[in-house]
């Protein structure tokens, strides 16, 4: 396994194992080289006036973000994958979906979706006048028809274990894939067991962007990426590690 420390750099270079970095996250994208990252993980701001964010109108807020978006994709490698997480923009009560807005931005760019993947929690705002939001939206994107999918690393336990076949040729063999099902595209917030299931490897490089504009660059660290992201970038990043 590859878990031995790594020193932490401050600047991108292409055999450091960890960058982090506090700058704008699309002057950082700038710097970075073409077709380099095989995943790229982002929560960008919702535009909803949090500290490290300026509210501005729902056109202006995309076409920044239609900036950061482009450099992305230029940044991803052609089998390489980009993991969007977005929750939703409210004004005055009114709730603006960002993933259907932003699915466009994506597709212009030629990015093909794989996943909208609906992320359910239990905590969050209590609303009075609306149903309380307790959802988000992971659209993950492949750059290419070619890419990585580790399903064997994500798989969940089975509803009912040891389930068997009861007739035809299958008769008295498994129904199901020992490893488990399927997670499927809607996870719940306990969903942080597996990242335990699997470890990636360090021939690419994963960047993940967040809302506060760190951007962070690993090989091989990504214990401090939410459940959802994890379990997303374990998913679709390079071959896994059995031991």
């Amino acid at each position: 396994m590859m878990n031995q420390p790594h020193p932490i750099s401050r600047e991108f270079k292409a055999d450091e194992q960890i960058v982090i970095c506090q700058d704008d996250t699309l002057t950082q994208l700038k710097k970075l080289p073409s077709n380099a990252f095989k995943l790229v993980v982002s929560s960008p701001p919702y535009n909803i006036g949090k500290v490290y964010e300026k509210q501005v109108s729902l056109n202006d807020y995309l076409d920044w973000q239609k900036e950061i978006v482009k450099e992305m994709v230029r940044i991803t490698t052609e089998d390489g994958s980009i993991v969007w997480q977005v929750g939703n923009y409210v004004d005055k009560g009114e709730v603006f979906p960002l993933d259907i807005y932003f699915y466009p931005l994506f597709k212009e760019l030629g990015m093909r979706l794989r996943n909208r993947i609906v992320w359910h929690f239990d905590h969050g705002l209590h609303a009075s006048n609306r149903f309380s939001g307790r959802y988000e939206v992971l659209l993950w994107f492949t750059k290419g028809e070619e890419y990585t999918f580790n399903l064997d690393a994500v798989r969940v336990p089975a509803k009912y274990p040891g389930k068997l076949h009861y007739k035809g040729d299958k008769a008295g063999q498994p129904s199901g894939n020992p490893l488990g099902k399927n997670p499927s595209d809607s996870w719940q917030s306990d969903l942080a067991y597996v990242a335990d299931f699997a470890e990636v490897d360090s021939k690419a490089w994963l960047l993940e962007l967040n809302a506060a504009s760190t951007s962070g660059l690993y090989r091989v660290s990504m214990q401090n990426l939410m459940p959802a992201l994890r379990a997303a970038a374990i998913a679709a990043y390079a071959e896994v590690f059995e031991g």
